[in-house]
Parts: C-alpha cells; structure tokens; sequence
C-alpha cells in the first residue's frame, strides 16, 4: 500500500489550519472563480451569490481545522456554501411571503406613505394610525432604511452595497423592523381597547 503523499495544496491547508492567513489566501484565490460560479449557479442573485462565497471562506477559515487533509477541498468548501445557499434561500422565501400577505403589503404601502410625508395617502382606520405613530418612534438608523427600501424602492441588495453591510444583515435588519412594527401595532391597538 502507497503512503500518502502531500502536495503543495494540502501543505497550504496544513499552514492555513495553524492560522497562516497568507496561506489561505493563496487558497481563497485558487478557489474563488469555481466557488463564485457554484454560487451564482445555485443562489437566489448574483449579490447573494458573492456574499454567500464570501462567507463560506470565512466559515472554512474558522473550519479549517475540522477539515481532513488529503481530501477534496473543494468539494468541503462547495458543502459549506451549499448550506449558506440554503439558509439564504429560506429566508428569501420567508421574506417573500411576509411581503406577499396582504397585512404586509398594506404595511409596506403605509410606511411608504408615512415617510414621504403623504398623509392623504394614509389609511385614517385605527390599525394605520397605530402604524403611523410606530413609524414614528423608529430611531435614525432603521427609519432610514425603511424610507429607502419601501419609499425609494430600493432593492435590499442595493442598500446593501450603499451602506456596506452584507445583504443578509440588511434583509434581517428589514425583517426586525417589520415584526417590531407589527408587535408596536398590536401593543396599541390592545392599549386603545383596553
């Protein structure tokens, strides 16, 4: 029986897994064309492809010492990302259906009204004056996404690239606000029967 033989591949695995970011640099650019293709072939877009490559090198650098050497890093590596594909997929549809549903649309619908200041535009019943009040108490941070995102139309991706952060975080931050203005609804609503 052959004894293994290393190659210069595993001895960059080997280093990389000892923490030598060098070394899994030299990896990162030997894989990424194949793992940015995977991606893009799987995800739901192409930013969620790149964001999806992106973290599965991160995952594989913190990883890597779980990782047999002598085996097909690529194949591990398109195993992380096809799990990251996964998880981005299933929020994306969860987001699609909290968008779809006809209490979110009315919501999307309202909170654009509300932030371009069209209050001709807004539903006067207790329901939507609760939302305009809880629209009104978002803090900087988050009233400026939703304005972008429901008033300008943006695209969580392209608020994404703007503000820096990874589309994920945006679309869970955008998710945050909308269940938070959801409880804030209800919260009045049951404050104004009671």
């Amino acid at each position: 029986m052959p004894d293994y033989t290393a190659t210069p591949e595993d001895d960059l695995l080997r280093n990389a897994a000892q923490g030598d970011r060098a070394a899994f640099s030299r990896l990162v650019v030997a894989y990424q064309g194949a793992l940015r293709a995977f991606c893009a072939r799987y995800g739901p877009n192409l930013e969620a492809a790149d964001d999806v490559a992106q973290e599965a090198f991160l995952r594989a650098f913190q990883n890597l010492r779980k990782f047999q050497i002598g085996t097909d890093f690529g194949k591990w590596l398109r195993g992380i990302a096809r799990n990251l594909l996964a998880d981005a997929l299933r929020k994306e549809a969860r987001e699609a259906r909290l968008l779809k549903n006809a209490s979110g649309a009315l919501l999307a619908e309202q909170m654009a009204a509300r932030l371009a200041g069209d209050d001709a535009g807004l539903d006067t019943g207790p329901r939507l004056k609760a939302l305009a009040r809880c629209l009104d108490g978002l803090e900087g941070g988050s009233r400026d996404l939703v304005r972008s995102h429901y008033q300008d139309g943006l695209p969580a991706a392209e608020i994404a690239r703007r503000v820096g952060k990874g589309l994920s975080g945006v679309r869970m931050q955008l998710l945050r606000i909308r269940r938070g203005l959801r409880r804030c609804v209800d919260l009045r609503l049951k404050e104004a029967t009671s």
